[in-house]
Order: C-alpha cells, then sequence, then structure tokens
C-alpha cells in the first residue's frame, strides 16, 4: 500500500506540473500570438491607409467634400471603418455612420496624436459601433500643413479569433501529448517506486541490527549513488558497534568514577580520553602537574595534587581487561583555600590578641609598683586604648561572622541622605581633628538594604580614609542608574600599590603596620566592607596609586 502510495504521489505531482506547464504555454502562446495579430493588422491598416490618403488629401484640398464621402463608401468593406476627422475634431465622412450625428473626435486618442507624429495607434472601445477596434490615423496635409486625419479601424474580435482558433487546433494534440505522458510518467514512477522501496526495506534491516543487510541498485543516477552510500554505512558501522563494545568497559568506569576532571591513559602514557581538550593525545609527563602519576601506573590508589593552582584529590582506577587506567579529579581548591583562611585567620588573630594583652599585662605590672598617680593615670589610659582595641576586633569580629553567614540581615527601603548624615555626625569631629574636609554629597535616592551594614559598611570606608589621609579631602557620593546604586568614597590619601590592593580586603591585612597600630585600626574593616557588600550581592572595586589618593566603588543591584 505504501508504495501504491508513493506512486500515487509521484503520478499526482508530474501531472500537475505537466498541466501547470501546458496551461501557461498555452496563455503565453495566445497572448505574444494576440500581439503579433495586432502588430500584422496595424502594418495593413498602416498600408491600406497609404494608399487611401493621396487621393483623399486631393479631393480635400479642392473641397469636393462630397466625392470624399463617395469615395470611402466605394473603398470601404465590412471589415474596415474608414473616418476623416478635421483638425478642429469634426469628423467630415465615415464608412459605417453619419459623419453629421457624430460628435467631436478631437478627444479621440489616435486623433490627438496624429496631429503630433506622422502616425498614431490606439486600441479601444468605439462609442459609435459599441465594439473594441484597432485604429491607425495619417495626416492629411495642405502645403505642409496638417488639416485632417484619414483612420482606418478594424475590430479587434477579428484579431483574437485568430488565437482562439489557433487554441481550438492544438487542444486535442495537447490531450494527446497529455495522455502519452501520464503513461511515461506512470513507468518510470513505478520504477522509482521500486527502487525506494528496496532501500526502504534495507534500512529497516539495518535498524534491526542486520549489518550485512546490501542494496543491488544500478540506475546510473542518485539512486545507485544512494544504495551505494548505503553499502558502505552499513559496513561502517559493523565495524563501529565492534569498537563501542570495545570501548563500552572504558566508558561505563568513567561514569561511575568521580565527575570533575577525567582523564584515560592508556600503556603508553598517552592521555586518550579527558575532558580537558588541551591533554588529549599527551603523554602524561608532558602535562604540568600530572607527573605524580608515575607510580600509580597500573595500579590503583589516591592521591593529591596541585595542578595551576587548583588542588585536586585524584582517585586512581586500573581497566579491567584493558592495560588503561581512569584518573577522577576531584577539585578541592575551595575547601583548601578555607583551611588556608582559617589558618591565616587564627595566626592573625592570635598575634593582634597577643600585642594588647601583652600591653595590659605589662602596664598593669607597673600599676602595682608605682607610686605617682599621674604616672597610673597614663598606665591606665594606655590600658584603657588597648582594651578598647580588644573590645574593637570582638565588635569586628562578630559583624564579620554575622555578615559572612548572610545572618541578621533585614532589608527596608530608606533614603541614602539619612545614612549619610548619621556617618557624617559620627566622624566628621575625626576628620576636622586631622584637618581634612570632609563632603558628604546630598543625594535624595531610596534604596532597598540593611540599613545597619550600609551604615558600617560606610563608616568603615570613610573611617578607612581619615585614617590613611594626611591632608586634602574625602568625598562620599551615591547615585542610580539602570543597574541599581552606585556608591564611591575617594580621598587624597597616600594610596595603595598595585600588589597590596589584591589583598586589602583580607582578614588583619594592613599596608602600613606601625600607621595602622597608631591610628588604632583592627585590619577587618574592608573585610567587614566586602562581605556586607556580598551579603547585598553588589560588587566592590578599588582604584589607587601610590601618593594620589584611593577610590573604592561598590555597586548594589
Amino acid at each position: 500500500m505504501k508504495n501504491k502510495g508513493i506512486l500515487k504521489k509521484l503520478l499526482i505531482i508530474f501531472t500537475i506540473n505537466y498541466v501547470i506547464v501546458l496551461a501557461g504555454f498555452i496563455l503565453i502562446s495566445s497572448h505574444y500570438l494576440k500581439q503579433n495579430n495586432i502588430k500584422v493588422f496595424t502594418g495593413d491598416l498602416r498600408t491600406y491607409a497609404g494608399m487611401l490618403s493621396p487621393y483623399i488629401t486631393e479631393l480635400y484640398n479642392a473641397g469636393s467634400f462630397e466625392k470624399i464621402g463617395s469615395y470611402i463608401e466605394n473603398n470601404a468593406d465590412s471589415s474596415h471603418r474608414i473616418t476623416l476627422v478635421r483638425a478642429d475634431g469634426v469628423v467630415v465622412s465615415d464608412s459605417q455612420a453619419n459623419a453629421g450625428n457624430m460628435e467631436n473626435h478631437l478627444g479621440r486618442v489616435e486623433i490627438s496624436e496624429v496631429f503630433q507624429k506622422e502616425i498614431a495607434v490606439a486600441i479601444r472601445h468605439s462609442s459609435t459601433l459599441h465594439e473594441d477596434l484597432l485604429y491607425v490615423a495619417v495626416p492629411i496635409y495642405k502645403d505642409t500643413r496638417k488639416v485632417a486625419a484619414l483612420r482606418i479601424g478594424a475590430p479587434l474580435r477579428n484579431i483574437t479569433l485568430l488565437s482562439r482558433e489557433f487554441i481550438n487546433k492544438n487542444i486535442a494534440a495537447f490531450i494527446v501529448l497529455l495522455f502519452l505522458s501520464l503513461i511515461s510518467i506512470y513507468l518510470f514512477s513505478k520504477l522509482l517506486a521500486c527502487r525506494i522501496s528496496e532501500i526502504k526495506n534495507a534500512f529497516g534491516k539495518l535498524s534491526r541490527g542486520n549489518f550485512a543487510v546490501r542494496t543491488y541498485i544500478k540506475s546510473g543516477d542518485e539512486l545507485e549513488e544512494l544504495s551505494n552510500t548505503f553499502n558502505l554505512m552499513s559496513e561502517n558501522m559493523a565495524t563501529l558497534f565492534k569498537e563501542i563494545d570495545k570501548n563500552r568497559a572504558e566508558l561505563s568506569a568513567i561514569i561511575e568514577s568521580l565527575k570533575d576532571a577525567i582523564v584515560v591513559i592508556d600503556r603508553n602514557g598517552v592521555v586518550t580520553l579527558s575532558n580537558n581538550a588541551s591533554w588529549q593525545n599527551k603523554r602524561y609527563w608532558e602535562i604540568p602537574g600530572l607527573m605524580f602519576l608515575g607510580k600509580y601506573i597500573g595500579k590503583s590508589g589516591n592521591a593529591e595534587v596541585e595542578l595551576n593552582g587548583k588542588y585536586y584529590s585524584c582517585s586512581l582506577a586500573a581497566i579491567k581487561n584493558s592495560s588503561s587506567m581512569v584518573i577522577a579529579m576531584h577539585d578541592i581548591t575551595e575547601r583548601k583555600n578555607l583551611e588556608i583562611i582559617k589558618n591565616d585567620f587564627i595566626s592573625n588573630m592570635s598575634h593582634e590578641l597577643k600585642t594588647p594583652l601583652s600591653s595590659i599585662k605589662a602596664y598593669l605590672e607597673l600599676i602595682a609598683d608605682e607610686k605617682d598617680e599621674t604616672a597610673k593615670k597614663e598606665y591606665l589610659s594606655v590600658i584603657a586604648r588597648n582594651n578598647e582595641r580588644l573590645s574593637n576586633i570582638a565588635n569586628d569580629i562578630l559583624i564579620l561572622s554575622a555578615v559572612e553567614g548572610k545572618k541578621a540581615l533585614q532589608p527596608s527601603a530608606f533614603n541614602m541622605n539619612d545614612v549619610l548624615k548619621e556617618v557624617g555626625l559620627l566622624l566628621a569631629q575625626k576628620a576636622k581633628s586631622k584637618g581634612l574636609a570632609l563632603s558628604l554629597h546630598d543625594c535624595d535616592i531610596t534604596i532597598n538594604a540593611d540599613k545597619f551594614y550600609i551604615e558600617q559598611m560606610l563608616i568603615n570606608l570613610v573611617d578607612n580614609a581619615i585614617r590613611y589621609t594626611e591632608k586634602g579631602r574625602i568625598d562620599v557620593d551615591a547615585e542610580q542608574d539602570d543597574y541599581g546604586t552606585k556608591i564611591t568614597v575617594t580621598d587624597s590619601g597616600i594610596g595603595i600599590s598595585k600588589e597590596n590592593q589584591q589583598r586589602i580586603f583580607e582578614r588583619f591585612f594592613v599596608t602600613d603596620k606601625s600607621r595602622s597600630k597608631k591610628n588604632g585600626g583592627t585590619g577587618l574593616g574592608l573585610a567587614i566592607v566586602k562581605h556586607i557588600v556580598e551579603a547585598h550581592q553588589g560588587s566592590i572595586n578599588v582604584s589607587s596609586e601610590p601618593g594620589k589618593g584611593t577610590t573604592f566603588t561598590i555597586r548594589l543591584p
């Protein structure tokens, strides 16, 4: 049934195409035949007018209008209409109508044009005869002036009848040709459908796993090429499936292993499979960081390695029934970095706490033996400063811990001017004592964030700017755009070197330790700022040059 369906479709398509071509041929032929007939008839009418015009010119110039009428009637037949029209449009004589009853012809296309050129041709509807005519008009001269127009007309039906007659005579031939074409189309379609069916059946067998199936079509065309391509594909698929069976064990081992970096190494040490394209087809000892694999070739085990600044926990396993081995490399960089941060934090924390505690202990011992009250007051003042430093460290650690865990965030809508005023009141005196101009620009914008933490962020940034600026000014500005809120804190201080800009957000990191101790900094301020910004899913950037000041730019979505 399906073969018959293909055959039926081919017959319908070819028949429709043939009918379309035939209809197009008839229409185009009829059109061009009609145009050709018009051209031939125009030439005939022009010749006819050329024969009549000399005598009519002679009679018209002599004023013999009655003779003109008789001449026109005698020389006109039923298929031609002869009309003489004066230059003012008045009809002098007409072979098929009473000239006295005819309207002015100056508005007729062929009449108006003939007084502009030597001959005028027009196809239009005649209001006198009530049918379409082909008109040819030539001028009548008196001396060198055009005084009248001689017009010869022929019915258009005489022209179109010829093309219809042409179609009627040839339609029978077209029908015979259509019948013969249908027979040839049927035979060709049936042969084509059989060959397509043979290829379809072969594909069906191939899909069921029969890789020995072949087709034998010798047609000398694309179907033969398709048959040969199918046979080649069948052979290649048989080879491919054998290779798939061989590699299935390797693929299963890879799937069951860790999913980060995957490496398969053959007995020659060549990387045959990897999800890192740059390692493919290289020997493992040519890849930095994989040299350790030498002692594990052919064995199973675990190892921890550093590669391109990242740390990996490697699981190595030999593949059964193969001389290859698979290595799964799990990225533990984050865990390692956390361990490093933890160790650095403990070390820095111990150092930061040890200094003020040692100072407090030493001055307490001095107070015990001191008799002078003035000296005691000075010692107590030092103890108070160190105690305040310990308190600041403890408070900063608590804030940092809360923000790091994204706890206690309480977003609300507030006006940025309110926060800037609070920061100004808190730090204005500190800036004034150093002779610095603190400018918090008016910015009447509303943002949605945790007001307490935003205030803490600005306090830390402005306090840091005051601490590291000896002269000049500190400017704080905020604005909103399509991306959110942009806050900038700019100072004219000592600046930060390029190498230190990457580390200023680390806990307890200070660019100038002597200045930090002198000004009572904890080394946690910028770490707190960074975590407050990240807790709000924002970003912070620093732009600085030693001796030319620093600008911190914060963007909050």
